[in-house]
């Protein structure tokens, strides 16, 4: 068994590749919509309030709960403790949060700005990009394989696999 074909064909690779990439960059863009939403929506209508941290879980992606007023009302929410808020938060202490003015309910313990950069097109073109060549490796190589035994078996010689 030949752990790699003998050569991999640059017109079998490139194909390949920006196929796999446009594809999963696509799936990762309709993946991620819902978050760019949210952020978008928080940018325009979020309102800046300071919040009490009611608990932590470090080991959760830094969630943090916090409660904030919001209206004369008192919520409760919970999300990862981004920028500008540290991830070294403790219960009690005052945190920057972002409400939706029209649904005080949706919130944030984060910059809207900063979160909804990071689903910024090129962001998951690059990502696309990155794992297209990993899955177009393996399929090029599983197909160049495939198309080296058949040539074998079509020169009367038999391939070992």
């Amino acid at each position: 068994m030949r752990p790699w074909p003998s050569s991999i064909r640059a017109s079998l690779f490139f194909p390949t590749w920006i196929l796999c990439s446009a594809i999963l960059a696509l799936i990762l863009s309709v993946a991620e919509q819902p978050n760019r939403g949210f952020y978008s929506r928080l940018q325009e209508h979020g309102v800046v309030v300071k919040g009490t941290v009611t608990r932590t879980e470090p080991s959760n992606h830094d969630m943090v709960f916090y409660s904030y007023t919001a209206d004369g009302k008192r919520f409760e929410s919970s999300s990862a403790a981004g920028p500008p808020n540290p991830s070294t938060l403790r219960p009690d202490e005052r945190i920057h949060v972002v409400y939706d003015a029209r649904d005080p309910s949706v919130s944030c313990a984060c910059s809207p700005v900063a979160e909804g950069a990071s689903y910024a097109w090129w962001r998951l073109g690059l990502i696309g990009l990155f794992l297209g060549l990993i899955v177009s490796v393996v399929l090029t190589v599983n197909i160049q394989r495939r198309l080296d035994m058949r040539a074998d078996r079509g020169n009367g010689q038999v391939g070992l696999s």
